[in-house]
């Protein structure tokens, strides 16, 4: 979508809907169970819909049972023909090839499987996820409204396709806003707040933010991963949630959410127990460095050191006369707890999204040589 334009008349058609309204409260719950609500109300044409992502399409399709939440799966549906169909169903949060691998874990050789998101994630560009020795599908929420426009003329009772017709538009306008979420290296850092990034202020006008912020910076640490790639050759790159510990070796990039705010870590592994590691938060840009099992307070001694000796928290490659955070005489570090120590710097929308890539990558490679040296 062009960030300079704004739906503003539709947006605010959408906010007039009763359904829109009413997932906002539990985004992922609530389309989990409208398609549990539509599929147990018309089992055999909602059967046909998803037909096509059955590895045997043959015999009866009609839906016999549907199961919510079990096992951590959102929605599971049982046809007649002894094919299952389970959704991993992403709206508000990131999908991580993790979760698919855990859920996945001990599969029947009947059962078919379905990434329903709003955006492809970053970890596959195709249709077909190969996950251990099976597959997932992946179904955007376009081609969902596409799939459940055949089924309006089928639909009985009045009120029902009033209801899907209102859900089918309201699908599609989020899935047009979101079709050029993609960052560019080439694009202006202005994605971070709605006063330099339209379509952030009509996302935040539907109280949809939080998943705009998520999809831009998840495709930022995807740019990054490119990078590093190229870079780093012989060091692993892992992206997605960060685990409880770390193994040496590996940068753990992590996109997400907090306070509000889009975020990105990238990680490595100093010492068993001890972290260094950058930060993107909205604007501001960290270096940290974080101290766990059995570290603890000994963690700023080695900030010191580190300060001292010149080896981190050091931003002169980004700009020549950086504003470091803190700006305090009498403070050295800004902390989180007792563990997590750090200095910043912020970006604005005067750079571009390589700028902050050239940084991070800087910084990554100053990790690792510092862990491996």
């Amino acid at each position: 979508m062009n960030t300079t334009t704004s739906p503003i008349g539709e947006a605010d058609a959408i906010k007039a809907s009763p359904l829109f309204q009413l997932s906002l409260g539990s985004k992922e719950l609530f389309h989990s169970n409208f398609i549990a609500w539509l599929g147990g109300k018309y089992p055999e044409q909602v059967g046909k819909v998803f037909a096509p992502y059955l590895k045997d399409s043959e015999g009866d399709l009609t839906i016999t049972r549907i199961e919510r939440e079990q096992k951590n799966i959102d929605v599971h549906l049982y046809f007649a023909n002894g094919q299952e169909l389970l959704f991993e169903n992403k709206v508000k949060s990131i999908p991580y090839i993790e979760q698919l691998e855990e859920y996945t874990e001990g599969h029947a050789d009947n059962q078919n499987f379905i990434l329903l998101t709003l955006t492809r994630p970053e970890f596959t560009k195709t249709d077909k996820i190969p996950v251990h020795d099976t597959f997932w599908h992946t179904m955007s929420y376009r081609e969902l409204a596409g799939s459940l426009k055949t089924l309006v003329p089928v639909v009985g009772e009045q009120y029902d396709k009033l209801i899907l017709d209102d859900y089918i538009y309201f699908i599609t306008f989020i899935s047009d806003i979101m079709d050029d979420v993609d960052v560019k290296e080439s694009d202006q850092f202005t994605f971070y707040k709605p006063e330099t990034d339209n379509t952030l202020a009509l996302f935040q006008d539907i109280r949809m933010a939080d998943v705009y912020l998520k999809i831009k910076y998840q495709s930022l640490g995807s740019l990054l991963i490119e990078r590093l790639h190229k870079e780093l050759l012989d060091t692993k790159v892992h992206f997605g949630r960060r685990p409880k510990e770390l193994e040496r070796g590996i940068v753990y990039i992590t996109p997400g959410m907090i306070r509000a705010q889009g975020i990105i870590d990238i990680s490595y592994l100093l010492e068993d127990g001890l972290y260094i590691t950058i930060q993107l938060q909205e604007r501001r840009y960290s270096q940290m460095l974080q101290g766990y099992a059995g570290y603890g307070k000994a963690t700023r001694d080695y900030a010191e050191r580190l300060l001292t000796s010149r080896d981190w928290f050091t931003f002169n490659h980004i700009t020549t006369d950086p504003k470091v955070y803190p700006t305090q005489d009498h403070k050295i570090f800004n902390k989180y707890g007792v563990t997590d120590f750090y200095q910043s710097i912020n970006f604005d929308e005067s750079y571009i999204v390589s700028q902050i890539i050239d940084a991070i990558v800087h910084d990554t490679t100053k990790m690792v040589t510092l862990a491996n040296r």
